[in-house]
């Protein structure tokens, strides 16, 4: 219950003062719930995780390994596993976590590459791009492709780092279908996402600009 989760939050804080804050907000959102955490952050690099996922173990020295490597590079990201609270996950990466990129664009025109926790930021990079925004639905792709606008290149680790859950009968990504508010976040989301492509270049004449063009087509319809 959330009694409890705030129980257990405080105890974790109590027993250790020194490595976890804790802050209570009201709910606006996913985005702007980040952007309250990311505020008071201290540390080099920024791990985002959302209550159903794990991060498995390795995952942060893996990729805090992989950035200090690569001091070019925003983010370092690994290989993800998707599936159903209860069931017994495959060793399959999920999404395009399997794939290796060095830019956001021009893939991230088709969709998020990963999932929210997959990731590991470099917090310097996040300092740059901007608070998160207010959107409610796909606001964490309109975040991290402005990562590509700014042409920030990408760590690649080639492990399994997260695990990405669901509750049995999930359909979160479609909530926009039933809600006016959702939906046009849906759109605003897909129309800053093309301006970063813009911005990042070199993807007018891609595959995946066009692509895109035919979804944002039929969302527009």
């Amino acid at each position: 219950t959330e009694k409890d989760t705030r129980r257990e939050i405080d105890r974790l804080a109590e027993d250790n003062p020194d490595l976890v804050r804790t802050i209570r907000v009201s709910n606006r959102g996913p985005g702007l719930a980040r952007q309250a955490g990311l505020d008071i952050a201290r540390g080099e690099f920024i791990q985002f995780l959302d209550s159903d996922d794990l991060l498995l173990p390795g995952k942060l020295s893996l990729q805090v390994t992989g950035l200090q490597a690569c001091p070019d590079c925003a983010l370092s990201y690994g290989k993800t596993r998707e599936y159903e609270i209860g069931s017994k996950p495959v060793d399959m990466p999920c999404r395009r976590t399997g794939e290796v990129y060095e830019t956001i664009f021009p893939a991230a025109l088709n969709g998020r590459l990963w999932a929210t926790e997959t990731p590991l930021f470099r917090k310097t990079a996040l300092d740059e791009i901007g608070p998160w925004s207010s959107l409610r639905v796909l606001e964490d792709w309109e975040y991290e492709c402005r990562l590509g606008a700014a042409g920030q290149k990408l760590h690649y680790c080639d492990a399994f780092v997260s695990d990405h859950r669901h509750h049995h009968g999930a359909r979160e990504g479609l909530r926009w279908q039933h809600d006016d508010g959702a939906f046009k976040d849906m759109l605003d989301a897909h129309i800053s996402v093309l301006e970063y492509a813009f911005d990042a270049g070199g993807v007018r004449k891609s595959q995946e600009m066009a692509r895109f063009a035919r979804n944002l087509f039929r969302l527009a319809r």
